[in-house]
């Protein structure tokens, strides 16, 4: 049966009263406890503490997630400090990590061997500068997951400023870690890489949560979609630009979970040969399961810092379709196309099963050998745990023929 169509906004506010009730704050509530300020001090000593925004339920979430998991399945103990910048309950996601939360006005001091500190936004406020001289810590790694620019070019924050900020800070050994190629380049256009660590600290992911399907046909009406949340930013602009990447016709069925309010308010309706799922609907890997190809492109002025969904799919077997702009960050691993040669390419890629499925296995292979959780272990020496992580293989040359073939035919 076809799913209802419910906005994200929609169903989030759902989710969120039918998890935390009306009032957020109720003592009743393990999530709006989280939220807002105990008045209980803790001392926390621990081996890796993460300061972050424990809000939004996306990519942040995911990473800062698989992080914990991945430390303390390591046998480290792991704490995290929500920084909230306003009264939002945290998100649900974290709900098997309560008991490792702390608010941070309830933080009386902090003693760790990695300090992470998530997000430029939670670095630049004053949340920091109050806590920063009860906090003792080997290394402290600042992770900046987002573009200083929104699409339409307003200034999130300044580049200077958190620089500036980091320096400010009274802990020893800092490090700045873009989240990848694309915050890099951003900062090497701003003058400012000499402040950077040499690597990225890439977003990690267990390899067990998305499972690889062999997808042993390929043939019209083919099946592809998307998910992640419903901002503005993450649809084209262009309402021909978004009707080509996600076509019409016969040829081609849209799935998409996280919503699509915004691209609905871009083209006018949802397209009749779209399925829309409010976010959290359904598991990732189950929503990926029913795919022929994931299709991402986003507004032509995001500087997209990573992209987890993209390797989800990776992860999943899928073919990934994406503007060109993302080659710096995933090079061989995806398809670069423009949204007009969308269905060119499904085609395509629907003509040599064999080759498609070499293909998207050694894609996986690769996504697996950069992104996976224990790689996270080679950043951080200071926790001293031997990493096995193995350096990424690159694409065998007739696999880097057969993807240029299928982008340009």
């Amino acid at each position: 049966m076809k799913p209802i169509l419910v906005s994200a906004a929609k169903g989030a506010r759902q989710l969120a009263r039918k998890i935390l009730g009306r009032h957020a704050r109720k003592p009743t509530d393990a999530f709006g406890r989280k939220a807002v300020p105990t008045g209980k001090r803790q001392h926390i000593q621990v081996d890796v503490c993460i300061l972050t925004n424990c809000r939004f339920p996306g990519g942040n979430a995911s990473s800062t997630l698989d992080e914990i998991r991945t430390f303390a399945q390591a046998g480290l103990q792991v704490a995290i400090v929500h920084c909230p910048l306003n009264r939002n309950p945290v998100s649900e996601r974290y709900s098997d990590w309560l008991e490792r939360m702390v608010h941070i006005e309830d933080v009386n001091t902090i003693s760790c061997r990695l300090l992470i500190v998530r997000g430029p936004r939670v670095i630049m406020s004053e949340l920091i500068d109050r806590l920063q001289n009860s906090i003792t810590t080997r290394r402290a790694a600042f992770v900046i997951n987002n573009s200083a620019y929104r699409p339409d070019g307003t200034i999130i924050f300044q580049w200077n400023d958190l620089i500036r900020k980091v320096n400010s800070l009274p802990w020893t050994q800092k490090l700045i870690f873009p989240l990848g190629p694309a915050i890099r380049q951003e900062i090497k256009d701003e003058g400012l890489d000499r402040y950077i660590a040499i690597e990225d600290w890439s977003p990690t992911f267990d390899e067990e949560s998305i499972p690889f399907i062999e997808r042993q046909n390929m043939s019209p009406p083919f099946t592809i979609g998307r998910h992640g949340r419903d901002g503005g930013e993450k649809w084209l602009e262009n309402p021909r630009l978004l009707r080509a990447a996600y076509p019409a016709g016969p040829s081609v069925k849209v799935r998409i979970l996280g919503g699509a309010d915004k691209a609905a308010d871009i083209l006018g309706s949802i397209p009749d040969n779209w399925t829309v799922y409010p976010f959290g609907a359904q598991p990732v890997d189950q929503f990926l399961r029913d795919l022929d190809a994931f299709v991402y492109f986003p507004h032509s002025d995001l500087n997209e810092a990573f992209g987890r969904t993209i390797v989800e799919a990776m992860y999943s077997g899928l073919p990934v379709i994406l503007p060109s702009r993302f080659e710096l960050t995933f090079g061989n691993l995806a398809i670069y196309s423009n949204p007009e040669n969308v269905v060119d390419v499904l085609y395509r890629l629907s003509y040599d099963h064999k080759k498609r499925l070499k293909f998207v296995r050694s894609v996986r292979e690769q996504a697996l050998s950069s992104y996976g959780s224990k790689s996270l272990f080679s950043r951080v020496p200071e926790l001293e745990i031997n990493s096995s992580r193995s350096h990424p293989r690159s694409l065998e040359k007739s696999l880097v023929e057969y993807k240029r073939w299928i982008e340009k035919g």
